[in-house]
């Protein structure tokens, strides 16, 4: 955890040199909150997970169980009532049930096979495990994901924990298999489209004569290949022989410490940049003429409620949640259009209409995710207008046009970047924070509301589609079931999708809107709050405020200097 610790070092030294030096207390209860709520984030929230995926038969338990050396995750369970479970260390043993998001029960190490679990849950699992202790101390976490091939709401609920956590997935395919199936296939290629990193294990390799195994990696290889890039990672396993030496390389190879930076090195520059533009703003006042304060004050709150009005205004014109649940919708039926033969062939081949509604779910799930962020995107980008407006203006208020005798030293204090963009730079860094955070983290969590539509489709219509083709041969058999998929299926897909699309849209919306407001209603009183404690010290001398703007610069560079610690 060297980054963590160096993270929190440096949100710690920069909260001890700017808060001391802030004029009023609200921005120091601020900046208190925004400290504790970054430090409790890289505290908790630091691990690398690395889920262990495959299909119900690849033997991801047993391959885990040879790793940790002993018989600890469960091999006996039904698909239908998978879930994830994932490893930490911890000399105290003890198993966490949780459900969205909340601890239900914890029960002692001994109780995991006798353990009654829903889809919904998650089981954290405390071990006092040398394996598991190298990985932890390192911030990763290993998952025994369930299969691909497993019950339709268990995979989609690992799926969606694990595409916002998971950076890196381990994909297990039996040696027996001799290759990828396309449902490992379908599955690397959704997770591509996420971001994560996949490599690739061959499992059970005991199963085949040892003079076939390198015929069967080379042939796994060149289909990773084509659908991962040069960089894959392939290696074999044999939990029967204990032969895992290649997959403790893969995890060995993930660069924690980078992912960590990757992560959080914005969020705390983040931190380090509110501070800097608190000492600008508070410069800045100090070198003004202090007899238009309260002028200034009226005009910030005028443009705050001309700035709210207009972004109700904004919202209400914007392309509407209808339309914009169009564009996603079309986006999906075309792409359930596109594999309707690999869908037909499915269910010709007598696959468990499971799998047919996994492979649905494989083919719409990334769709709709990349296709909601354009839309909210677009959305943001409309109303953030708003924002922008709203910055100039505010800036345009607390600039002095005439700084009489202290502009000389306003011209050595400042530079134009800092008189012109200081505001809004503020405004768009916490207004992005939001989108790719908060906003991602909320799709991710109301995805799930599309299941029930599509389990109650595949459960009504394809009985009835298989029916029509009794009695033909295999190539009119295949031909009337792609029709069918494409004239009856998918459309009745993306109607039952339509309510629960619009209602996450609006949703995503209304959060975007509270959010914009809230962000111009707190740097407004930010304004407000600096201009009051400045007012408390107009009889300052000028020699006293120079005094003052000497001391706020150099926190401020020491600030910047805090940020060249990180690189």
């Amino acid at each position: 955890m060297e980054k963590v610790d160096q993270f929190i070092r440096v949100v710690e030294k920069a909260f001890s040199i700017a808060t001391p030096n802030f004029s009023n207390q609200e921005s120091v209860k601020k900046a208190t909150s925004e400290k504790d709520e970054l430090e409790v984030q890289l505290l908790k929230d630091t691990y690398i997970k690395v889920p262990f995926v495959g299909d119900f038969n690849a033997g991801k338990s047993s391959l885990l169980n040879a790793m940790f050396g002993i018989d600890l995750v469960p091999t006996n369970i039904l698909p239908e009532t998978a879930v994830s479970y994932e490893f930490y260390y911890d000399t105290q043993e003890k198993l966490e049930i949780w459900e969205d998001d909340r601890l239900i029960k914890t029960v002692g190490l001994s109780q995991i096979n006798n353990l009654t679990l829903t889809p919904k849950n998650l089981v954290k699992v405390y071990i006092n495990n040398e394996f598991v202790k190298r990985q932890y101390e390192r911030n990763i976490i290993i998952v025994d994901m369930p299969g691909i091939d497993s019950g339709l709401e268990a995979h989609n609920n690992a799926i969606l924990n694990y595409i916002q956590d998971g950076n890196y997935f381990v994909l297990l395919t039996d040696a027996e298999g001799g290759t990828l199936r396309q449902t490992a296939i379908n599955f690397i290629n959704e997770v591509k489209k996420y971001g994560a990193n996949v490599a690739i294990v061959i499992s059970k390799v005991d199963k085949k004569p040892v003079e076939e195994i390198p015929n069967i990696k080379a042939t796994i290889e060149k289909t990773a290949l084509l659908h991962i890039g040069n960089n894959v990672k392939i290696t074999t396993s044999s939990a029967v022989n204990k032969d895992y030496a290649g997959v403790v390389d893969i995890l060995n190879s993930i660069e924690s410490e980078q992912i960590i930076k990757t992560k959080y090195e914005p969020l705390v520059k983040g931190l380090i940049n509110g501070y800097i533009s608190e000492f600008q703003l508070q410069m800045k006042l100090l070198l003004q003429d202090k007899s238009l304060f309260d002028e200034k004050i009226q005009k910030l709150k005028e443009e705050k409620e001309n700035a709210i009005i207009e972004l109700k205004y904004k919202s209400e014109t914007a392309q509407s949640v209808e339309s914009s649940s169009d564009d996603i919708l079309n986006d999906i039926a075309t792409a359930l259009q596109d594999k309707s033969g690999y869908l037909a062939t499915l269910l010709y081949n007598g696959n468990n209409i499971n799998v047919f509604k996994q492979e649905l779910l494989t083919i719409i799930r990334p769709i709709i995710v990349t296709s909601f962020k354009r839309e909210i995107t677009e959305y943001q980008d409309v109303i953030g207008k708003v924002i922008q407006d709203f910055s100039l203006k505010a800036d345009e208020i607390l600039s002095d046009k005439d700084l009489s005798g202290v502009q000389e030293m306003a011209d050595y204090f400042f530079n134009k970047e800092v008189l012109e963009n200081m505001l809004r730079k503020g405004l768009d860094k916490l207004a992005m924070r939001f989108v790719g955070y908060k906003g991602l983290g909320m799709l991710f969590n109301t995805l799930g509301k599309i299941i029930g539509p599509l389990v109650t489709i595949a459960i009504n219509i394809i009985p009835d589609v298989l029916r029509l083709i009794f009695g033909k041969s295999k190539e009119q058999k295949i031909s009337e079931l792609q029709q069918k998929i494409s004239t009856t299926v998918i459309s009745k897909v993306v109607e039952a999708m339509r309510p629960q699309m619009e209602e996450m849209l609006r949703e995503q919306r209304k959060q975007i809107d509270d959010n914009l407001q809230q962000l111009i209603e707190s740097e407004t009183q930010k304004y407000d709050d600096n201009i009051r404690a400045i007012q408390q010290q107009q009889k300052l001398e000028k020699e006293a405020v120079a005094k003052k703007v000497a001391t706020l610069q150099e926190c401020e560079g020491k600030l910047n200097a805090l940020t060249q610690e990180l690189l």
